[in-house]
């Protein structure tokens, strides 16, 4: 899979809601353009209701200015650190789902048209969006198709309100003709729609198998130095967009002391067992959100977002006793102790501090703490 598929299938709720509008605006316009086009016909077309052409024109212009004032309220989600990425997903997607229901009734709930719309949007849906919020709108949305379809058969309400007469040639269509309609296309919809499901899941499902074996460990099931590095630019974008404090960002970086030895004397099986432990002691110290990861051989990187350097002096120390406490079993008589060395860092400016700096920070400190006897923690602040 290409990393540019890779990152639209992992946008945002803020991004999606943000694709779905912009995407939906030039169908919108080309609405527009149809009608325009279909007014200016001489003679004019018999077979549309040339007097609702105007109304439908004002109605996906008026359509086309919320989703750009909705687009603003993405702006201002974006870059004003306004909260509800959820429900402006959400929003987004209930409104484009009504606005073609709606153009679905207009020109036939059963015509061609409006099956291929319907499933089309569907599927992109199951690929996309979160699967409980694609069954909800396409359920809706078949209830709103074949509800004005038997409403029309009953004379409540027109077929197709742009184009004249019914499909069985009267000005409503007839009920025998809607039920039948509704009988052969409503077993296959629902079919295609509980295949695509499946095969959607189970592809997404293997595709964060695999994106999670890439971005893991096997040895200490902690995150690996790429997903590392990849998360560490992240938050570091982060904190500099943000308004509020510069300095909500730090890193620790450790070293188990001594760990040739321990290869050296009980065998690098031992020697696993050490890091396991040792990661697992780092994780239960941590909180959910922050990023812990194995860096290289005997040593982990620990990414505390939204953390400040007397904060992250805490979480190293309490980590530090983590791991002096641990006893590793040798044999049925000897147990093993292990210590390690922290190194600190944290921003002390908004802007312009990279990545590599923030760790070579930690990593000065980390030789720092080394020199002092080890078993200890020391920090820097760039």
């Amino acid at each position: 899979m290409t990393e540019k598929m890779k990152s639209l299938l992992t946008l945002s709720d803020l991004a999606k809601g943000c694709l779905i509008l912009s995407v939906i605006i030039p169908f919108y316009l080309y609405f527009v353009a149809w009608n325009i086009y279909a007014l200016s016909q001489s003679p004019p077309p018999d077979f549309i209701h040339l007097d609702s052409l105007p109304g439908l024109i004002v109605y996906y212009l008026s359509a086309t200015a919320v989703n750009l004032a909705l687009l603003v309220w993405g702006w201002l989600i974006r870059f004003k650190k306004w909260p509800n990425e959820r429900a402006f997903m959400l929003v987004a997607l209930t409104l484009t789902v009504a606005h073609l229901s709606y153009s679905g009734h207009l020109i036939g709930a059963f015509s061609i048209a409006s099956g291929i719309v319907l499933m089309s949007a569907a599927t992109l849906g199951l690929m996309m969006l979160d699967f409980k919020v694609v069954v909800v709108q396409f359920g809706l949305s078949l209830l709103w198709l074949f509800g004005v379809s038997f409403a029309a058969s009953l004379g409540y309400v027109e077929y197709s309100p742009v184009f004249v007469g019914g499909p069985t040639g009267g000005e409503h269509p007839e009920l025998l003709w809607v039920t039948s309609m509704s009988l052969f296309a409503l077993p296959f919809i629902l079919l295609f729609f509980s295949m695509s499901s499946l095969l959607v899941r189970q592809w997404r499902a293997y595709d964060e198998e695999i994106l999670k074996i890439a971005a893991i460990d096997p040895l200490t099931q902690l995150n690996n130095r790429g997903f590392l590095m990849d998360s560490f630019k992240r938050e570091l974008a982060l904190c500099e967009r943000s308004e509020e404090d510069p300095k909500a960002l730090s890193c620790i970086l450790l070293d188990l002391d001594h760990f040739k030895k321990v290869n050296d004397t009980y065998g690098h099986q031992l020697g696993d067992d050490v890091l396991v432990a040792a990661a697992k002691a780092l994780k239960d110290e941590v909180r959910e959100y922050d990023i812990v990861g194995r860096y290289g051989g005997e040593e982990f990187l620990v990414i505390l977002p939204q953390t400040d350097l007397p904060t992250a002096l805490m979480v190293a120390e309490r980590c530090r006793n983590s791991i002096q406490e641990l006893s590793i079993p040798v044999c049925s008589s000897e147990e093993l102790k292990i210590t390690a060395s922290f190194g600190v860092s944290a921003l002390s400016r908004a802007k312009g501090t990279s990545i590599s700096e923030l760790v070579k920070a930690a990593d000065e400190a980390l030789y720092k703490a080394k020199d002092q006897g080890r078993n200890c923690v020391v920090s820097t602040h760039l």
